[in-house]
């Protein structure tokens, strides 16, 4: 549905004076009968389409909004103080305290096809910017890892009085335990990482990352390649002393160069408690491993939580508050003018909306529920 153009040329109009409908002498809101023409009639007349008239159809659907392949439309309202702020376009708004809204061509629109303002990114903190038409991110770009932490055991006990060397050519029978992990690329793709470890002295251990050759050629090529390499050092209760990183550095096949940096531990010597890794008597493993990267992913569903918070999930597993919906607050809300159902502007007895996020400090905050069977 899209707006007529003289409902559209109306509503500009109305609100071509600093933004606000002008109050009449008498304390009205726009009569018919004096001052500027282009409220003549004002606010008789419905401003927005004539052909667009409320759902009549019961609105049943499950809490809270989900927008997905089964549910397009959410009902959303301010529960407390505010109003929605809406886009008319050339900087002017309107404001409601409930919407049927619905993810269009525009963005996140209501059922008058109007844009809803939204904060971008979590909506919080003292780099707020500017409200904005939200038009959700269908595909999340890839990201690719530089940062990978491990927590390991390595077992103090493996060390025989052999002065072990690490050997790329033979790194099962040169080291004393080894451990996989997946990163990604620029491009999002998948590379298998093999870590070797190696006691070079009680307690004292040399670790490699190996990808195959072919990770790197573009070839079928399965030998390994050091593409990251440092030491790690216990002291005499099996806690992190030190730990180095020697090499970091490398450019999968078709990808960009990228820096993989290993965090094993809170090292006593930079200044940490010694947790993290360890190396008691015990056998080695793996207790947690995280790294940052992920292949790209699209838009599975968009949720609206109570604070107004726009979540998305991507089929890679990620989840991401994309924005936060505009809450305005008015000094006079009862003097707001009416130009249609459930939609109103802002006037010179209701002063100019204060914009914020909703749910924050005296801004209310959001009810939705997913609209089953929407029209």
């Amino acid at each position: 549905m899209k707006l007529a153009h003289h409902a559209l040329s109306l509503v500009l109009a109305l609100t071509s004076l600093g933004g606000l409908v002008p109050a009449c002498a008498d304390g009205g809101r726009g009569g018919g009968d004096g001052g500027d023409p282009a409220l003549a009639g004002y606010p008789d007349e419905l401003v927005l389409p004539a052909t667009l008239d409320p759902p009549e159809d019961e609105e049943v659907g499950t809490s809270p909004c989900v927008f997905d392949d089964d549910h397009w439309a959410c009902r959303l309202n301010v529960e407390g103080a505010g109003f929605f702020a809406l886009d008319l376009g050339e900087g002017r708004r309107a404001y409601s305290r409930t919407v049927r809204a619905r993810i269009g061509a525009e963005g996140l629109v209501d059922a008058y096809d109007l844009p809803i303002f939204v904060y971008e990114g979590d909506g919080g903190g003292p780099d707020l910017g500017a409200p904005v038409v939200f038009r959700p991110e269908t595909i999340l770009p890839p990201r690719a890892t530089s940062a990978v932490a491990l927590d390991v055991n390595l077992n103090r006990a493996d060390y025989d009085g052999f002065v072990a060397v690490f050997d790329t050519s033979d790194p099962e029978g040169t080291s004393q335990y080894q451990q996989s992990l997946t990163v990604f690329d620029s491009l999002g793709e998948a590379h298998q990482i093999e870590i070797y470890f190696t006691q070079t002295a009680p307690g004292q251990w040399a670790w490699n990352a190996m990808c195959p050759f072919g990770d790197i050629d573009g070839t079928d090529n399965g030998d390994g390649l050091v593409v990251a390499a440092g030491s790690m050092v216990f002291d005499d209760q099996g806690r992190l002393q030190t730990g180095t990183q020697v090499q970091s550095g490398v450019t999968f096949f078709g990808a960009e160069p990228q820096d993989l940096t290993f965090d094993f531990g809170s090292a006593i010597d930079d200044g940490g408690d010694g947790s993290g890794s360890s190396s008691y008597a015990a056998a080695s493993s793996l207790n947690d491993v995280l790294q940052d990267g992920y292949p790209a992913g699209w838009l599975a569903h968009l949720s609206v939580d109570f604070s107004g918070a726009l979540v998305a999930v991507y089929t890679n597993g990620r989840t991401v508050t994309l924005g936060r919906l505009a809450v305005a607050l008015f000094d006079a809300p009862s003097e707001l003018a009416p130009i249609a159902p459930h939609v109103w502007l802002a006037t010179s007895g209701s002063g100019p909306g204060a914009l914020g996020p909703a749910a924050d400090g005296s801004r209310g905050s959001v009810r939705s529920w997913s609209l089953l069977d929407a029209p």
